[in-house]
């Protein structure tokens, strides 16, 4: 995964999205896969393929008004370009995909990686040979970006979970948004000026 390695939130999503890609390769694609630290890596005319992604934009969002507000907030949003190198070391396939989601990030990367599933397993199942039509049609197909995941169940297979915490329910209890707000600033997840923001919204409201 190509990324600024110098932005925190973009490097944390690149780590979860490749480490994860790994694990649905494995268990839904059947496939042997393993995360290299360079394309110099990839062992070209040994039926090898490659996954090189590239994020493109990041937005994290506000988790505080995620969990705060609740559904609609906040919201989340990931754009990549990957492409699939065959043994050969030709292109496969090359696209820009996108989402984004008023919950929490993890859920950017793994529907991203469920879409790359589908997209390379026809490619891989035809060989060096494929030509994708996505190719050629890719600029009239801006219309084929994930759609918001707001309100999508998704089953999580990584060890490391996405975050259920929500609190929609109790958003309308002062109280409950005060103790939750406050938690998440004892765990690091909001800084001072937002936990400040977030407060004061709050107790403007009672």
């Amino acid at each position: 995964v190509d990324y600024d390695n110098q932005n925190k939130p973009t490097a944390q999503i690149a780590k979860w999205l490749q480490g994860d890609l790994r694990k649905l390769l494995i268990k839904r694609g059947k496939y042997e896969a393993r995360i290299i630290s360079s394309a110099d890596d990839f062992r070209k005319g040994q039926d090898e393929y490659l996954i090189d992604i590239k994020i493109m934009r990041y937005n994290p969002g506000s988790k505080a008004a995620r969990i705060i507000v609740g559904f609609g907030a906040g919201s989340a949003s990931l754009d990549i370009h990957y492409e699939l190198i065959g043994p050969s070391g030709k292109t496969l396939l090359s696209k820009d995909d996108g989402c984004g989601t008023s919950l929490d990030w993890q859920r950017l990367a793994r529907k991203l990686n469920e879409n790359i599933l589908s997209s390379i397993k026809p490619v891989i199942a035809e060989g060096d040979t494929y030509t994708s039509k996505e190719n050629e049609e890719e600029e009239t197909q801006v219309s084929e970006k994930s759609d918001t995941l707001g309100e999508t169940e998704e089953v999580f297979e990584s060890d490391e979970e996405p975050d259920k915490q929500n609190v929609s329910d109790s958003s309308k209890d002062p109280s409950i948004q005060l103790k939750t707000l406050k938690k998440l600033y004892d765990d690091g997840l909001i800084n001072d000026e937002e936990y400040a923001a977030k407060k004061q919204e709050i107790l403007n409201k009672i």
